[in-house]
């Protein structure tokens, strides 16, 4: 699979399949040519025939293999912004690329569906996705545009609000327990998150999390980490493929 349009020349699901469960030569081949690979899983999830899970981890695979500039790009040529919040939200609290290279706008529409998956779209019932921008918190922080992007306004709250509540909870909302690696292992400068912290707790306005609304969220990116590693497994790519002539 060595020439220019080597994946073109196999089945659509083999190459997803392959793209998705990390083989060298179909890796090999989407480097070269990563165009055509994103093309490939576009296709397929327009034709259908792959889960969701399958193709955004394959699409990670290969955005891991190019530049986050030229990422962007193929990414907004090739697949469209509902499609990429989608393949974004099925990660649940997994790391993945599309959110290191994704448009801001992108990532906050993930965003904003989950909340709505959730109903939790009013003041201090963003649980889900107080945790969700943590957990994605660790991986994309180094995004240019990190910090613009937590300016943006989720249910009427910032994510950044929602990011340090995330953390002052964590530390079982006592201060004194957030140690300023803390901050920073979220994207966050230590002294000014401590500062919009103690603002945030003097108004009154940092979102409350009940034991419940953790639980909650906890077990619904569980339940989104299961069948992401499920559906991507090993096995589960083998059947994928297992009918098709080769």
């Amino acid at each position: 699979m060595g020439d220019k349009n080597a994946l073109e020349k196999y089945d659509p699901l083999r190459v997803v399949a392959g793209l998705a469960g990390g083989n060298e030569d179909v890796k090999s081949a989407a480097a070269e040519n990563p165009g055509t690979a994103v093309a490939i899983i576009a296709s397929v999830h327009t034709q259908g025939g792959a889960s969701l899970p399958v193709l955004a981890r394959a699409l990670d695979n290969v955005l891991g293999l190019i530049q986050d500039r030229k990422a962007r790009g193929l990414l907004d040529k090739h697949v469209t912004p509902e499609v990429q919040a989608e393949m974004v939200v099925v990660h649940g609290d997994l790391p993945s690329v599309i959110i290191q290279v994704a448009d801001p706008e992108v990532i906050v529409a993930a965003l904003e569906s989950d909340a709505a998956q959730t109903q939790e779209v009013d003041r201090g019932h963003l649980v889900s996705v107080s945790f969700l921008i943590r957990a994605w918190a660790r991986n994309a922080k180094d995004r240019n545009d990190w910090l613009a992007l937590l300016e943006a306004e989720i249910g009427e709250l910032i994510l950044e609000d929602l990011l340090i509540a995330a953390v002052y909870f964590d530390a079982r909302e006592d201060v004194d327990e957030i140690s300023p690696d803390m901050w920073e292992e979220v994207g966050l400068d230590p002294m000014d998150a401590y500062e919009r912290l103690d603002e945030l707790l003097e108004t009154d306005e940092l979102p409350r999390f009940s034991e419940l609304d953790v639980a909650v969220a906890g077990k619904r990116l569980r339940a989104l980490r299961e069948s992401f590693q499920q559906e991507t497994s090993v096995e589960a790519l083998r059947k994928l493929v297992e009918d098709i002539e080769i």
